[in-house]
């Protein structure tokens, strides 16, 4: 049975959409850590005034209401060999994928879903590609978009389409006919009628880039023989990539134009680059197919559109290889209502927990961690952790409620009912009073400096956690998320946050109170968790984690972090 108000979210009913706004795309940070932001509107403070009585609805998860139980859906469309899986679990981490179905027929079957246990928020449908000049299968691929494209729920519907094709290292055709007639089709250039699916976003993805820079590291190997290896890899880097442009652009924009998006991928551990490239791309395909409206407008903000878009929110909440779209995915989320909320005034007489539960659980779905029943992530003792470490930003002591009251507030109700009635003998601690809450979780929301404070300690806090998390995991090829993992990574952050929390004091306190809006605050919140100031923070998490991580190791305690 839970302990706290905030581990009941999955058992209350939808809450009421209430907000309205818009969207716009971040792609000016080229690079290996490029954010696409997932378009989540911003909700300003008028959208639930602080005097509407938010206390008489639940508080969901906001990638609760918006997803409910919608889930990635993308077709990856390739010959045998191509590279497909392995592609998959470098973008998804998704291990042991099976068939969402008991048929065990041995023909393929494009309708078939795929699923991993690994990552859940991903399905899969999978075609043989194409041989030769044979376009039988070609009419089925064809078929199977039109079907799903049109599909009116979005948890039905596809999302994306990834047309795999190996790069040709030693010559020959890129593409076979069905590839051509695909991508002239999707391209309204021919057909009859053309398949005009431009919702659903084909990326051709050229597959292993990284036979072609070793071609290429053997070709300059005698002309710098005196290099070091760090100029010879970068010089066959490049090589490589020009020779993509001759091998794989122009034949692609020979058949189908040059407005078809594409880029080459080695799923390598040193080519971690390209697939951190194609989310990019992926999110930016979604983007541009599913909202037709301009990205961008000179004047106008990134709240200015109508409706989120939620293709854009499945993809970056599915994958697993993109740092940068993780961080501004958990912003775009927490701007869409609670965060506003939480420097509005909106919370007025919500009690804390509900509020920390809701933005904990907001930020912990968008990480989407292998942390199965999210054991680990969503656990009383994680959170209790992460609320004891912004308890230095308080201004002053508070007045704590009974020892008492605290242990009530956290026990069962059963035996909270048994424990309230005046004992009549010692009273003794309950073991669940070990993994209480700080101190000023209990009590109920009021617009002051100080719980501000808090609540913007811990929503900047848990975001570093998850990128910490995000690089030991990314680094190690770890699976699934443990006490361990959590444990190393509060250690290391809790010795290095102290400047940041001196930034969170100094930006709110009892001077700046009153001038202090939302957006600016928002604002703030994402200038401090910017993946850049955090790289030697990951690199310390990495070089002191031990190999292998004691899977059997307990959760810390408060006074240890």
């Amino acid at each position: 049975m839970p302990l706290f108000k905030f581990l009941r979210r999955s058992h209350r009913p939808p809450m009421p959409d209430r907000t309205a706004g818009s969207h716009t795309v971040d792609s000016t940070h080229p690079g290996i850590e490029a954010s696409r932001e997932a378009p989540i509107p911003q909700a300003s403070a008028s959208t639930n005034p602080a005097n509407a009585p938010l206390d008489t609805f639940p508080l969901r998860p906001t990638t609760d209401a918006l997803l409910e139980d919608s889930r990635f859906r993308v077709l990856v469309v390739g010959k045998s060999g191509v590279g497909k899986s392995s592609l998959i679990n470098a973008v998804f981490r998704a291990n042991n994928l099976t068939k969402t179905s008991d048929d065990h027929a041995i023909k393929h079957n494009i309708d078939e879903e795929f699923t991993s246990h690994d990552n859940d928020r991903l399905i899969l449908h999978d075609s043989e590609g194409f041989v030769g000049g044979d376009i039988g299968n070609l009419r089925t691929v064809q078929e199977f978009i039109k079907r799903r494209s049109a599909e009116r729920e979005l948890k039905d519907r596809l999302h994306a389409i990834w047309l795999c094709c190996e790069i040709p290292v030693s010559g020959g055709r890129v593409f076979e006919l069905g590839d051509e007639i695909l991508l002239k089709d999707n391209a309204n250039k021919v057909g009859n009628p053309p398949l005009r699916i431009p919702q659903v976003p084909i990326i051709v993805v050229f597959t292993k880039y990284d036979q072609l820079v070793v071609q290429k590291k053997f070709i300059l190997a005698r002309s710098l023989a005196n290099a070091d290896k760090v100029e010879w890899v970068r010089q066959a880097e490049e090589a490589a990539t020009e020779e993509v442009k001759v091998r794989c652009e122009k034949p692609l924009n020979a058949v189908a134009g040059s407005r078809h998006t594409w880029t080459e991928v080695s799923t390598r551990n040193e080519h971690k680059d390209t697939i951190r490239r194609l989310i990019d791309l992926t999110m930016n395909s979604i983007l541009a197919a599913t909202d037709p409206k301009p990205q961008t407008t000179v004047g106008q903000s990134t709240a200015d559109s109508d409706q989120p878009n939620l293709e854009g929110l499945l993809f970056a909440v599915a994958q697993r290889g993109s740092l940068g779209t993780k961080i501004s995915t958990s912003i775009r989320v927490g701007k869409h209502k609670y965060w506003g909320y939480m420097f509005s005034g909106t919370f007025n007489g919500i009690p804390l927990d509900e509020c920390v539960g809701v933005i904990h659980d907001d930020i912990v779905n968008v990480w989407n961690f292998n942390d199965p029943n999210h054991q680990c992530l969503k656990s009383t003792e994680f959170r209790s952790l992460m609320t004891h470490l912004v308890k230095d930003l308080a201004s002053e002591r508070p007045n704590p409620p009974s020892l008492l009251d605290n242990v009530i507030r956290i026990m069962p109700p059963a035996v909270a009912v048994a424990t309230s009635v005046p004992p009549a003998a010692p009273f003794v601690l309950p073991a669940a009073a070990a993994v209480a809450l700080a101190s000023w979780v209990y009590g109920k929301y009021r617009r002051t400096p100080e719980i501000l404070r808090y609540l913007m300690g811990y929503v900047i806090d848990i975001i570093i956690v998850m990128s910490c998390l995000f690089a030991l995991v990314d680094s190690r090829g770890l699976d699934r998320i443990s006490p361990a993992m959590v444990n190393l990574v509060l250690r290391e952050y809790s010795q290095q946050k102290g400047s940041i929390h001196e930034q969170v004091k100094s930006y709110v306190n009892d001077a700046t109170l009153p001038v202090l809006r939302p957006k600016r605050a928002i604002d703030r919140i994402s200038d401090l968790v910017k993946v850049e100031q955090y790289r030697e923070l990951h690199e310390a998490v990495i070089l002191s984690a031990p190999r292998p991580l004691d899977d059997k190791e307990k959760w810390t305690t408060p006074d240890m972090i």
